[in-house]
């Protein structure tokens, strides 16, 4: 029997919250605190460590020495680029694929890439950048090119300190304040600064209001961003071979004085499309250019020519034909002028002399007709006028002679020519032509008339721009009723056409109205 002195009493130990939780409890438990409580506070620290120190998560570089020597680089850049020297480190090589379809089996090249990049911008920073896998260099020179876009500014220079207003109003062109840089009491600034790019551009800024350093620094970086453009050569067009025009004709048929006359002379080219234009001249008296056949294909061109020789001999006829790409060809053609009567014999010839007083007015872009007469007192005689100086789109046309009676019916002695005037005047202004009757012993006289052409609303065609990229403005149209022409031949260029404004970017560009590609 077990003596009561000497026994125990073993009092149940009392269990704490945790110790009665189960095993899938406990786990669930330590879960929770681990999200609602550990985890809240290691993201806190990490991001007040990154705002001290952003560069603290990044990987780990090796040391840098303070002036790095650079290697030639494995792939070029562009002399516009904002990075002036790197260098890759750490090769590595990873399969690039040269289809994204490529099927197992097929050929697969090998690109060289790296891990490593080192670079110095055009304002001498220099930077290191360590990615976690192999990068190719195209990537790795992307992500330096980044960060020199913010380091064009070379040899900054600062006028004179000032104090930064704290609450400073917003002046229009000054340089914005950088969300880091919000100014403070008390804090200085500068009222200037002079600046360099990297293409060697100079400029300065003086804004209204003294403005932080950091801030003037910005601006001045936007400027030399704007001359960091790299523009790829304009491939020059491949000019196909152009042959010359080739005159057919060789031989003209012989006249006789006094009797009608007829020909033509044509021209061909073995470019397609081409378009001629033939000039005539050296035609003896009595004989003159008419129209000339040009089809719509192009690629040969005939021109006629007529009337009455007055005069014997054998003429040298001048003939040029120039296509649209100003290759041209010429030849010289004679023409016989035979007489069958004898040369009657006169005492005293007497010059015919041109009785028209005035020409009419005509009006630019629309027909135009006139009539200039002469008279020679001579029954005989056989008269010959030309007439010169006519504006560009009117022509003379063919002349008719009669005796004993005039133009308008009247029967008298003498000898009359009518010649016509006639086309489409194309640009308005005074001429000055001149009318010449000769007779066919020589006898000749003169006379010049003043032609007045209007200008014609219709006349000028606006197109803004056209489309070959010029600005034709009619609002105003010019003197002569044309349209104003603007070409984008140089960067900040400001036009208006059409009482709309236009700006030229660049040099060649195309007008935009956008007037902001204008401003730096």
């Amino acid at each position: 029997m077990e003596d009561p002195s000497t026994s125990i009493e073993l009092k149940p130990q009392r269990k704490n919250f945790f110790q009665k939780l189960s095993r899938s409890q406990k786990t669930s438990f330590l879960s929770l605190i681990f999200i609602v409580i550990i985890l809240p506070i290691a993201t806190a620290l990490a991001m007040i460590a990154t705002r001290l120190n952003p560069r603290a998560y990044l990987p780990t570089t090796p040391p840098v020495t303070p002036t790095p020597t650079f290697t030639p680089t494995p792939t070029p850049i562009q002399t516009c680029s904002a990075v002036q020297k790197y260098t890759f480190e750490s090769p590595c090589k990873m399969p690039v694929a040269d289809d994204p379809k490529i099927q197992e089996g097929s050929n697969i090249r090998i690109q060289s890439t790296y891990t490593y990049i080192n670079f110095i911008c055009a304002d001498g920073y220099y930077e290191s950048f360590r990615f976690r896998s192999c990068s190719t260099t195209e990537s790795l020179l992307r992500q330096a090119e980044d960060t020199c876009r913010n380091h064009l500014v070379i040899k900054p220079t600062f006028g004179n300190k000032c104090l930064v207003p704290v609450n400073r109003p917003s002046v229009q062109g000054s340089p914005d304040i950088l969300p880091s840089e919000t100014p403070k009491k008390g804090q200085m600034g500068f009222d200037s600064i002079k600046f360099s790019c990297p293409d060697g551009f100079v400029s300065g800024y003086e804004p209204k209001t003294c403005t932080t350093s950091a801030s003037l620094n910005t601006y001045a970086n936007k400027v030399c961003l704007s001359h960091l453009v790299c523009s790829k050569p304009t491939p020059t067009p491949s000019t196909p071979k152009n042959s010359a025009p080739v005159i057919t004709t060789t031989s003209l048929v012989t006249g006789t004085v006094g009797k009608n006359y007829s020909s033509s002379i044509t021209a061909t080219d073995v470019d397609p499309g081409d378009a001629l234009t033939m000039t005539i001249s050296g035609l003896p008296i009595g004989l003159r250019r008419g129209p000339c056949a040009v089809p719509v294909t192009g690629g040969t061109v005939t021109c006629y020519f007529s009337g009455t020789p007055s005069v014997a001999g054998t003429f040298k006829i001048y003939v040029e034909v120039i296509d649209k790409l100003k290759a041209s060809t010429s030849k010289i053609l004679p023409l016989t002028i035979i007489t069958t009567r004898p040369t009657p014999t006169i005492s005293k010839n007497t010059p015919p002399s041109i009785t028209t007083s005035s020409v009419p007015s005509g009006v630019a872009g629309k027909t135009y007709l006139a009539t200039i007469t002469a008279k020679d007192l001579n029954s005989n005689d056989n008269l010959d006028m030309t007439v010169s100086g006519l504006p560009f789109g009117v022509y003379q046309e063919n002349c008719r002679e009669s005796s004993t009676t005039t133009p308008n019916g009247v029967v008298a002695p003498g000898a009359y020519i009518s010649c016509t005037i006639s086309g489409t005047p194309v640009k308005a202004g005074l001429y000055k032509i001149t009318a010449k009757v000769q007779d066919d012993k020589g006898a000749s006289s003169s006379k010049s008339f003043t032609l007045t052409i209007t200008p014609s609303a219709i006349s000028c065609k606006q197109e803004c721009p056209g489309a070959d990229g010029v600005l034709r403005s009619c609002t105003p149209p010019e003197a002569d009723g044309t349209s104003s022409d603007s070409l984008c031949n140089y960067r900040g260029r400001l036009e208006t056409c059409g009482n709309v404004s236009f700006c030229c970017p660049s040099a060649g560009g195309k007008w935009t109205k956008d007037l902001s590609a204008c401003k730096i």
